[in-house]
């Protein structure tokens, strides 16, 4: 007995139905400059940017870029929640009577925007507007 199968009919296509699957090279081929956005050659995706990128880095530096937006949008939204939960656990990093609550937050909220600002900014740097 093999591993369970799953069939899906959808109207007008049956299992004969022969489609071709798209090679690497079509799909590198989207953002090489074929039309979109002008004639042949000056594509909005050709000459820089995330499709110009051979080597995967500026794919890459888009993707940190993201990850440390959303990491600055999380931290800033959930500041109070995050210095309450280190509180409950003991995990203050530094223990001082004089370091109220609202001063932990707003270091945290700073911190959080620092992660966002460098985030956008490697967004910006990937996607070749720089």
């Amino acid at each position: 007995m093999g591993p369970p199968t799953l069939e899906v009919a959808l109207p007008g296509l049956d299992s004969s139905t022969d489609w071709p699957t798209p090679s690497v090279e079509s799909v590198l081929k989207i953002g090489s400059g074929s039309g979109f956005g002008g004639s042949r050659g000056s594509s909005v995706f050709s000459g820089g940017g995330l499709a110009g990128s051979s080597d995967g880095f500026r794919g890459g530096v888009f993707i940190v870029g993201c990850c440390l937006i959303l990491l600055g949008v999380v931290g800033v939204r959930y500041a109070p929640a995050i210095v309450r939960a280190q509180a409950r656990e003991g995990m203050t990093p530094v223990e001082d009577e004089q370091l109220e609550e609202t001063d932990r937050i707003r270091v945290t909220k700073g911190t959080s925007v620092g992660f966002l600002v460098v985030g956008v900014v490697l967004v910006v740097y990937a996607s070749g507007v720089v």
